[in-house]
Formats: C-alpha cells, sequence, structure tokens
C-alpha cells in the first residue's frame, strides 16, 4: 500500500429495512496509467512476493483510520469484512498481528472472509487460528 498504489473501497451492506449493517472491505490495484486491477490478477503475485500479509495489515490500518471518527456519527458500530486466503489463515504470527491491531480501540466490528481460491494444508492450525479470532 505504499505510495497509496492499493484503494480501499467499502461495498454497503444494507439491511432490508434500509439501514446500514456493515461494509465489505475492498481492494484494487492502481496501476501508473490510472486502470485499477482485480484482486483476482495480483493477490496469487501478492502471495508469492510475501507482501500478501502486509497489504492486509496496511488495509486494516487505513479502514481503521477511515472509521475513526464514525462511532461519533452513528449510534453503533457496523461490521467491516475483510478477505482472508487460506494461506493467510494459517499464518499463525500474521493472525497474531492483526489480532493485535484489533485490540487498539476500532469503531467497527471486524469479520472475515475466507477466500475459496486455496484449499487449507493444515485444518487443525486454520481452526485453531480461526478461533483465536473470534475471541
Amino acid at each position: 500500500m505504499k505510495n497509496n498504489k492499493f484503494i480501499r473501497y467499502y461495498q454497503p451492506i444494507i439491511s432490508l429495512g434500509d439501514t446500514l449493517q456493515g461494509v465489505e472491505v475492498l481492494v484494487r490495484w492502481k496501476l501508473s496509467n490510472g486502470s485499477l486491477l482485480l484482486p483476482a490478477y495480483f493477490i496469487d503475485v501478492a502471495e508469492k512476493m510475501e507482501v500478501i500479509n502486509q497489504i492486509t495489515l496496511t488495509l486494516v490500518k487505513k479502514v481503521q483510520e477511515d472509521f475513526s471518527q464514525y462511532s461519533y456519527q452513528y449510534e453503533r458500530k457496523v461490521f467491516c469484512a475483510f478477505n482472508l486466503t487460506a494461506q493467510q489463515i494459517e499464518n499463525k504470527p500474521f493472525i497474531d498481528q492483526l489480532i493485535d491491531m484489533l485490540k487498539s480501540e476500532t469503531n467497527f466490528i471486524a469479520s472475515f472472509e475466507i477466500t475459496e481460491r486455496q484449499h487449507f494444508k493444515n485444518l487443525a492450525i486454520a481452526k485453531a487460528n480461526i478461533r483465536s479470532l473470534q475471541e
């Protein structure tokens, strides 16, 4: 997310009663020509270059900054859904960093969606890390 090459978007999740329940946090890579690259075209590369965790942690930090004033404007917190890969879920140091970031005051409730592109290599570790995120 160095040099603001990664752009975050918030896809609103609206209840049937027409109230904002939360957002899905989406990321796009802004190319030098101004066009946007969808995650399907850069996530594999980010994983191979071992920068996917830094992209995710920076994204969470930026969302925390964006939502820092939110609770003062509204009576309740909304949820922000982040996408994580199976590789990230199985990475205990990454999960610990993520948990530490979210322990600080946040004005949203974090939720996580596991992307479907990969399979878990170690289901026991994945389950343990998911439990840690739930706590």
